[in-house]
């Protein structure tokens, strides 16, 4: 009996294999198309392959310069109590917790080491590691960095850094980009390591955007976001024409809209961060205000002129001898119209000293062409970060940078949430601190100890405030002199 059963149980196995094998041998007799299988898609599709294919090739190529930035900072302030100690196991010394980011930048050049990326991705940073397209990773080091253009240059501490299957990128002539223009933009967005986007120029000298002080952007609809900071955007010949830099999102997540610094920017301030570690800013000596429709009616101003109006001409400054006088109304930079009072102080800013300038503007309803030199503005090759505090700027507790000159400290950058803010503008020139003032101070270094000095007997005497003297600097409407009360917080 139990034989039987025994021969029982093998069939229905053989007979359970089978159909199983049954299955499997039918399933042979089917197969879904190759991939070989040709489609007629009813068009010519040879160009877009080879778009294709360029865009893959310039990708590949340029992610060889490509750089992940990671970064970290102290947080200061109070730390609290260590708890071991109020158990009698004596104090203890309790790390200050710290801040980390992320971003990119590209290499610009390989045998220095020299890489480029934005100035807000490495500003304040206590520690910068860099991870090469190569999978090495290095300590980089600020050389120089503008907040004002936003713009840093890093370079890799080891000078003995592995190059092996590393390229440097090229800087184009953004001059040249026109809208429509296909490009790429690489970088990590949220920490994904070599990530492209395709897509188009959308607009050229996106300006008054309020991403920085001075210069204007390229707009583009190449993906963008949190992380792609400080990698490049390259055009179809392979050459950076700007580095990302900013997106306009509701949701702080991509929404079509991307902001590049353009690459003629990127060059020239890159430069004199490099050669000098320093940045000098173009100066004409006018103060202005915006052309407004009152203006433009009482001075028989075609409504359609855009520009500013010269509220006052310093006597020595470039504009003075060029003949600039107030109630002009600046038109147009080297032939090329102002959209707006911003306008000017970008595309002045940005220039070189010693630039010979054309100056289009409008006198008694005449326009006429003066030529001028552009100077440098006071203090202004103290404008860019290198970390120096006696030898650039120093960054006070009521979240100001400052540069000097011989009649006081000139205000180069102020954080939005400062007590300063909104009581004072860059440009600036702080005269005095309640009874302190900084016209015996000889340098930069005894300027910051006497306002330091103020503002410390300030707190000692529980003061709310201390009361700035002032003089206007050149983001103001009006020219002179102010007193400007600062809350000490």
């Amino acid at each position: 009996m139990k034989t039987r059963r025994k021969s029982f149980h093998l069939r229905m196995i053989s007979l359970l294999l089978g159909g199983v094998f049954c299955l499997h041998a039918q399933g042979l007799s089917y197969s879904l198309p190759p991939a070989e299988t040709k489609v007629d898609v009813g068009h010519d599709t040879s160009l877009l392959k080879k778009l294709s294919q360029g865009v893959g090739a310039i990708a590949k190529s340029s992610k060889k310069a490509l750089v992940f930035v990671s970064v970290s900072k102290t947080l200061k302030g109070p730390q609290g109590i260590d708890p071991l100690e109020l158990f009698g196991f004596g104090r203890r010394q309790i790390p200050a917790p710290k801040q980390e980011g992320l971003g990119s930048g590209f290499i610009i050049d390989l045998e220095k080491g020299y890489i480029l990326t934005n100035n807000h991705v490495v500003d304040g940073a206590d520690e910068i590691d860099l991870k090469l397209a190569n999978g090495l990773s290095y300590k980089g080091k600020i050389m120089g960095h503008d907040s004002n253009t936003d713009i840093a240059v890093v370079r890799i501490e080891d000078d003995k850094f592995s190059k092996k299957d590393l390229e440097a990128l090229v800087l184009g002539d953004s001059e040249k980009l026109h809208v429509g223009a296909f490009v790429v933009a690489l970088g990590a967005p949220f920490g994904l390591e070599a990530s492209i986007s395709f897509g188009a120029v959308s607009a050229l000298g996106r300006g008054s955007l309020q991403i920085t002080q001075m210069g204007d952007f390229v707009q583009t609809d190449a993906a963008i976001n949190p992380g792609n900071s400080g990698g490049p955007l390259v055009n179809m010949d392979g050459k950076v024409v700007g580095i990302n830099t900013a997106i306009f999102s509701k949701s702080g997540g991509y929404n079509g809209i991307g902001f590049a610094v353009p690459s003629n920017l990127v060059r020239r301030i890159a430069n004199n961060l490099i050669n000098n570690g320093k940045v000098s800013r173009g100066y004409i000596g006018v103060h202005f205000q915006a052309l407004t429709d009152e203006i433009k009616t009482s001075l028989n101003i075609p409504k359609k002129t855009k520009g500013v109006i010269v509220a006052q001409v310093e006597k020595d400054g470039p504009a003075g001898k060029a003949g600039v006088k107030p109630w002009d109304v600046i038109v147009a930079i080297d032939g090329k119209n102002l959209a707006n009072d911003r306008d000017l102080v970008s595309r002045i800013g940005l220039k070189n000293p010693g630039t010979k300038t054309k100056l289009s503007i409008v006198r008694d309803g005449k326009e006429k062409t003066l030529n001028l030199v552009i100077g440098t503005y006071p203090g202004s090759e103290e404008l860019a970060d290198s970390g120096n505090e006696d030898a650039n700027s120093f960054k006070s507790t009521l979240g100001m940078n400052f540069t000097f000159k011989e009649s006081g400290l000139i205000v180069s950058r102020l954080e939005k949430k400062s007590p300063a803010a909104g009581r004072l503008l860059p440009g600036d020139i702080i005269l005095s601190v309640d009874k302190t003032d900084f016209r015996k101070a000889k340098n930069l270094k005894q300027a910051l100890s006497k306002f330091k000095k103020a503002i410390s007997q300030a707190r000692d005497n529980k003061q709310k405030s201390v009361i700035m003297r002032i003089q206007a600097g050149s983001q103001r409407n009006s020219p002179g002199f102010a007193f400007v009360t600062i809350d000490l917080g």
